[in-house]
């Protein structure tokens, strides 16, 4: 009997690789949320796509084997609530803030290699003289908690470049 695997905003770039990658005599895939949903919404409902998702696997007749995805938010989060609530293999919303907010990721990594990480600091942007918040010698790197690629990260030589 085939597994029923679902995947987030399965399209079918995507299925041509899982099917090509797994044996799909013991695998079927399975769209969780469009494509559009997760992927190119111009904004998106955490709540009613969370609830969406839930629908559709309740509704689903048959056995629910795994949740996969390809894709950052929204579907990491959803996902790691999902797995729990379904009672399967997957990461959890605590080790997956761990993994990808910046300064969870950096407090966890010099727990465990402290030697290996280069100094680091949580400041907030807003408020009246964040960079005397910041406490690190020039040169540093400013990153957002969340991004990919190193998308909005600025190397910060200077006051002046803090304040650009």
């Amino acid at each position: 009997m085939k597994k029923n695997v679902f995947v987030f905003g399965l399209n079918h770039k995507n299925r041509s690789i899982i099917e090509e990658t797994f044996q799909k005599e013991e695998i079927e895939f399975h769209s969780l949320l469009d494509f559009e949903d997760v992927v190119e919404a111009e904004s998106y409902n955490f709540a009613e796509l969370l609830e969406k998702a839930r629908d559709q696997l309740n509704s689903f007749d048959g056995s629910i084997d795994g949740i996969v995805n390809f894709w950052d938010f929204p579907a990491t989060g959803l996902q790691s609530i999902l797995v729990k609530e379904f009672d399967l293999p997957g990461v959890g919303a605590k080790a997956l803030a761990k993994c990808s907010h910046k300064l969870l990721s950096r407090e966890v990594q010099k727990e465990i290699i402290p030697k290996h990480i280069p100094k680091f600091r949580g400041f907030d942007p807003f408020a009246d003289d964040p960079l005397s918040d910041i406490n690190l010698s020039f040169p540093f790197f400013i990153k957002p908690v969340n991004s990919y690629a190193s998308f909005l990260s600025f190397s910060i030589k200077s006051e002046k470049d803090f304040e650009e």
